[in-house]
């Protein structure tokens, strides 16, 4: 019998607003990018104010992906002047320029304490990689691209970037109304 096929869960709305509620300056931050930008802990924990980038169509960051394989993730501007801020925005003292989370793991946070920052203020079991699955779900319900978001999330497999979205019941209605062949007459 075949495993059972992973199934996304997206954080819902109330799950992201209860978050930010609880969440001081620096947990903001980190929460921002997993669900603005569909940042993994450890792109989170390694990213700088040198990795946002303006260009001719709008703000980028670049994120430092899993086997050191980055990717560029279009941004809104009022994420980028956030992250501009820098640790300083954050953290007394802190610089307002290079990592956004220093620390002791080669001076900068560590993912696994990114991670654990981000569940310390998110309800119940929910994690800030379900934030991640938050952005690709929004992202492809707004665009349909799923060639697109899995660029953007930095997946090798568009079968790895199905388990990340969920399709919700109107995508489907739509779908079977597409499907339905209708008269000319």
């Amino acid at each position: 019998m075949p495993a059972k096929k992973a199934k996304a869960k997206p954080a819902p709305d109330r799950v992201w607003l209860e978050s930010l509620m609880a969440a001081d300056r620096r947990d903001e931050m980190m929460l921002e990018l997993a669900c603005h930008a569909g940042f993994r802990r450890g792109e989170v924990a390694v990213c700088s104010t040198d990795d946002i980038h303006e260009e001719f169509d709008g703000w980028m960051i670049t994120a430092h992906g899993k086997g050191g394989k980055d990717r560029e993730v279009p941004i809104s501007r009022g994420l980028a002047e956030l992250l501009l801020r820098g640790a300083a925005w954050h953290t007394e003292g802190a610089s307002a320029t290079g990592y956004l989370f220093p620390g002791d793991d080669n001076g900068h946070l560590s993912p696994r304490w990114v991670g654990t920052l981000c569940s310390r203020v998110m309800p119940g079991v929910w994690t800030m990689h379900k934030l991640r699955h938050r952005y690709a779900t929004r992202a492809l319900r707004g665009t349909g691209n799923l060639r697109a978001v899995q660029e953007l999330l930095g997946h090798e497999s568009v079968a790895t970037t199905e388990i990340y979205t969920e399709v919700g019941g109107e995508e489907r209605r739509a779908a079977a109304d597409a499907a339905v062949y209708r008269d000319a007459a």
